[in-house]
C-alpha cells in the first residue's frame, strides 16, 4: 500500500517534506545514511526527489525523525514562492547561505502548514492587500508618504503602534513567525500566491530590533511584493540598492512618525524643560523601537544635537541595564502566531490530525504539545451571548 501511495505523489515534494524533518531534529546527510546503510547522495539524491524513496526506508525514516508515515506522504498545498528575500549581512559564505537556506525552508513549511489547516477547517485568513505602492521617487518621501497612508488604510492613527504583529496578521492578513535564524539575518520575506505573504523575524535579536525588522519586511511586501532583487543571488550588493534604502526609511517613519514624535518631544521638554536619557528611554520603549532608533530619528529631525548617539555609544552607556532598573520590561512574542496555533489545537480536537503532527505543527514535544493544545481549546472557548427574549425584558 505505501508502495502504491508513494508512486502517485511526487518525489520533489516527499524529498522536501524528508529534508525538513531531518533539519528539525538536527540531523546531517550523514548520519541519516549510516542509519539506513546507504551512501550519503542517496540521502541526496531522495531529499531532491532524483529517487523515489522505498517504503522500508520511508519507515525507517519515520522512525528516525519521531514522525508519522503519514506525515511524509498527506497531500500538502503547492508552494512556488515567487519572491525570497531577506535581511543579513552583505557577503555571505557558504555556510551562511546554508544556514539561511534552511530558514527560508523552515519559514515555508510553517506557511503550508498554516494553509493546510485553514483548508482542513475552512477558515482561511482574510487578506486585505492594498495595491503594490509605486516606489518611485526620492526615497525619503516615498517612504514617508507610503507610512502615512498605510496608518491612514489601518485606521493607526499617528501614535505609538503596541501590536504591530497582531496588525499585520489580522488587519493585512500576513503570516508572521519569530523562528531562531542565525545570528547575521534580522528577517526574512517570502511571497506565495498560496499563501501571500510571509515573514520570520529573528527571535534570538531584541524585541525591538524585531519590530523594526517586521516593518522592513513589511515595505518589500507594499512596494516589491513579487520581486526577487533583494533575493539571495543579489546578497553582496543589498544595501546599497534602492530598495533596501526605503525598506529602512519606511520602517522609521511608520514606527516612529514624524508628527507624533516631535509632539511627544516638545510635551517632555515642557513639563521638564528638558530632555534626559531617561526620557529617550521611555520614549523608545513607547514606540517599541531601539534607543539607537529613536535617537537617530530625533538627531534626523533636529531635535537632538548631531552625534548624541555616536556619544551614548563611545560612553558605553549600560542602555540594558537602566531600561531594567525603569521598569522598560521588553515584550515577548511567540514564536508561532496564536491564530495558527489554535487552528492547529482544533484540528487535533477534531481528529484531523494526531499528536504527531500536533507536535510538528507546534515545534514541540508531544506531551507539550498536547499540553498545549488543551490550553488553547479551553481558553477559545466561545463565551456565551445574552439571548434576545431576556434581553427585551430586561429593556422593558
Amino acid at each position: 500500500m505505501q508502495t502504491d501511495i508513494l508512486k502517485r505523489l511526487d518525489p520533489r515534494e516527499v524529498g522536501l517534506e524528508l529534508k525538513m524533518a531531518r533539519q528539525r531534529k538536527g540531523l546531517r546527510q550523514e548520519d541519516v545514511a549510516q542509519t539506513l546503510e546507504v551512501a550519503r547522495t542517496t540521502i541526496v539524491a531522495i531529499e531532491k526527489g532524483e529517487r523515489r524513496v522505498t517504503g522500508v526506508e520511508l519507515v525507517k525514516l519515520a522512525q528516525l525523525y519521531g514522525c508519522q508515515i503519514s506525515d511524509f506522504v498527506r497531500q500538502r498545498p503547492k508552494f512556488d514562492p515567487v519572491s525570497v528575500q531577506f535581511r543579513g549581512p552583505e557577503t555571505l559564505t557558504e555556510e551562511d547561505r546554508e544556514q539561511i537556506d534552511k530558514s527560508i525552508n523552515e519559514l515555508l513549511d510553517l506557511a503550508r502548514n498554516y494553509v493546510e489547516l485553514e483548508t482542513w477547517l475552512k477558515a482561511p485568513l482574510l487578506r486585505k492587500y492594498p495595491a503594490e505602492y509605486n516606489p518611485k521617487g526620492p526615497i525619503e518621501l516615498v517612504a514617508e508618504n507610503i507610512a502615512q497612508e498605510e496608518r491612514q488604510r489601518l485606521a493607526l492613527g499617528e501614535g505609538p503602534i503596541h501590536n504591530l504583529r497582531d496588525v499585520l496578521e489580522q488587519y493585512v492578513g500576513l503570516r508572521i513567525f519569530y523562528l531562531p535564524l542565525p545570528a547575521k539575518f534580522s528577517e526574512i520575506y517570502l511571497y506565495d500566491e498560496n499563501s501571500g505573504g510571509c515573514i520570520a523575524v529573528n527571535a534570538e535579536h531584541p524585541w525591538d530590533r524585531g519590530r523594526l525588522s517586521l516593518a522592513h519586511g513589511y515595505l518589500h511586501f507594499l512596494a516589491h511584493r513579487r520581486a526577487t532583487e533583494v533575493g539571495m543571488d543579489k546578497v553582496e550588493k543589498r544595501y546599497l540598492l534602492p530598495e533596501e534604502q526605503l525598506a529602512n526609511a519606511f520602517a522609521r517613519f511608520f514606527l516612529l512618525p514624524t508628527s507624533s514624535l516631535q509632539r511627544r518631544f516638545h510635551d517632555v521638554k515642557q513639563a521638564t524643560g528638558n530632555f534626559t536619557v531617561t526620557d529617550l528611554l521611555t520614549v523608545a520603549h513607547l514606540y517599541g523601537v531601539s534607543v539607537e532608533a529613536v535617537t537617530r530619528r530625533l538627531e534626523e529631525m533636529k531635535l537632538l544635537a548631531k552625534g548624541t548617539w555616536d556619544s551614548l555609544k563611545k560612553r558605553s552607556f549600560p542602555i540594558r541595564k537602566y531600561q531594567g532598573e525603569l521598569g522598560l520590561k521588553p515584550l515577548q512574542e511567540t514564536l508561532l502566531p496564536q491564530r495558527y496555533q489554535i487552528l492547529a489545537a482544533k484540528a487535533y480536537e477534531d481528529g484531523l490530525i494526531g499528536r504527531g503532527l500536533l507536535a510538528s505543527f507546534l515545534r514541540l514535544e508531544q506531551f507539550e504539545a498536547h499540553e498545549l493544545a488543551e490550553t488553547l481549546l479551553e481558553a477559545s472557548e466561545a463565551l456565551p451571548e445574552e439571548e434576545p427574549e431576556l434581553a427585551c425584558k430586561e429593556h422593558l
